[in-house]
């Protein structure tokens, strides 16, 4: 057991820390004003939920390069998309990976002009 204590305490600190990246980004993308750029660091981040951004505009999401910035949904448990994004105008998602999402990676609705710059959606399962 002493040998499986430290294991456990670094899962448990990665774990918190990754549900801290969630929160945070989702804090982001409601808080955030015209002509905000939300800067995603580079890293793999396990997310368990839809993360949601509604009635927003000339926004930009732009992660650390397709390889660099993977928002990963493998172990979702609550929602069905990976990225919603509704009633927006003018935005702009670049350079990062949405991966596994129970359904849609990016689900843009009722969205006037929006871009996707290096952006990928892969899903691993198979």
């Amino acid at each position: 057991m002493n040998r499986l204590r430290p294991l456990l305490i670094f899962q448990f600190f990665t774990a918190l820390c990754f549900a801290e990246f969630e929160k945070d980004f989702q804090l982001k993308l409601i808080l955030a004003e015209p002509g905000d750029t939300i800067k995603l660091e580079s890293g793999l981040f396990p997310i368990l939920g839809t993360l949601s951004m509604e009635g927003k505009e000339d926004i930009v999401i732009r992660g650390a390069g397709m390889n660099g910035t993977i928002l990963s949904f493998a172990g979702q448990v609550e929602g069905a998309q990976g990225l919603s994004i509704t009633n927006c105008t003018n935005i702009t998602l670049e350079d990062f990976t949405v991966q596994d999402a129970k359904g849609d990676a990016i689900k843009c609705q009722y969205v006037n002009g929006i871009t996707f710059r290096r952006v990928k959606a892969q899903w691993l399962g198979g």
